[in-house]
């Protein structure tokens, strides 16, 4: 019998496979909580392939490609979390002709809301490639999200959906706990200025347990996600996932996969098709792009005559 908690964790998480590798990743965000925007600017350095030695394989160059014809972006080397243009957009068309017959009406109902907030609000500027001090390709994101309140409050309502649609009763503690929080309502994401924040109502022990004895692999990633930026905050049966201070200027994580090890096979691909710029300063680019995005969206209070 399938638990809960898998299929939470399948709803919010990808399977722990990368074609493509970083050596690092750094992902800065700034909320405007009075626009109701979000931006990010993402660096990948030290971009390689993880299956050969001479070259990429074919899916590895289809996955680059993606991040420019798909607007394809990844969250923490994409086994958190990725999100593509494309495949949201085809998913979205399929919910809405009434395929997949098998989903539960709620579910459907709360996917395609979810789904067309992100087809309507999500931009992403992908390039350019350059290389890193080390001489190693590399590139950059620029992503803006508009109604972020809205689409984290659809993300939620799927979530509690997914959970309500099991019909079987709890099988283990962990189990339960996420079916009573999803029956009172409560929210799993969070964002309150800029701080992000996860909730896992469990105990650390029994999410632990649980993970120990199913998915040793995530495990082994927590050390890293506490490294990057992330802070795991434990009280009163729940454990919280969070990154960033609500009155920060802005949150930056940086994340590194566990033994990733860096291969000089992507750069004659990038630079045959998108070509490695040599002088582009990475630092200088988010600063421009955030003082651009401070000037949209940031709202001050008129001046009294």
């Amino acid at each position: 019998m399938k638990s809960r908690w898998k299929i939470w964790l399948a709803a919010v998480l990808l399977p722990l496979a990368s074609c493509i590798d970083f050596d690092t990743q750094t992902l800065v965000y700034r909320h405007y909580p009075a626009s109701d925007v979000l931006v990010m600017f993402q660096n990948y350095e030290g971009i390689h392939g993880a299956k050969k030695a001479d070259g990429l394989a074919q899916k590895e160059i289809d996955q680059l490609t993606s991040v420019f014809e798909e607007s394809r972006t990844f969250f923490f080397s994409n086994w958190i979390l990725e999100f593509n243009a494309a495949k949201v957009r085809a998913e979205l068309a399929q919910l809405r002709a009434g395929n997949n017959a098998d989903i539960a009406p709620a579910i459907r109902k709360a996917k395609i809301v979810l789904l067309a907030l992100l087809v309507e609000n999500v931009a992403i500027q992908s390039g350019p490639f350059y290389l890193n001090a080390a001489g190693r390709p590399s590139g950059v994101q620029r992503i803006t999200v508009r109604q972020i309140s809205k689409i984290i409050t659809a993300a939620n309502v799927l979530l509690r959906e997914e959970i309500l649609a099991k019909p079987e009763p709890p099988v283990d503690v962990f189990d339960k706990a996420l079916l009573e929080h999803a029956r009172a309502k409560r929210d799993f994401i969070a964002l309150n200025g800029q701080r992000l924040e996860v909730h896992l109502p469990a105990s650390w022990n029994v999410i632990w347990a649980t993970l120990n004895g199913e998915n040793k692999t995530l495990l082994e990633f927590i050390p890293a996600v506490l490294a990057g930026g992330f802070e795991f905050d434990v009280r009163h049966n729940r454990v919280t996932v969070a990154a960033g201070r609500a009155d920060a200027n802005a949150t930056t994580l940086r994340f590194s996969i566990p033994d990733s090890k860096y291969q000089p096979n992507a750069a004659g691909f990038l630079e045959e098709k998108y070509g490695l710029q040599k002088q582009f300063d990475p630092a200088r680019a988010q600063r421009e792009f955030f003082a651009e995005s401070d000037r949209q969206y940031t709202k001050r209070t008129p001046a009294k005559p």
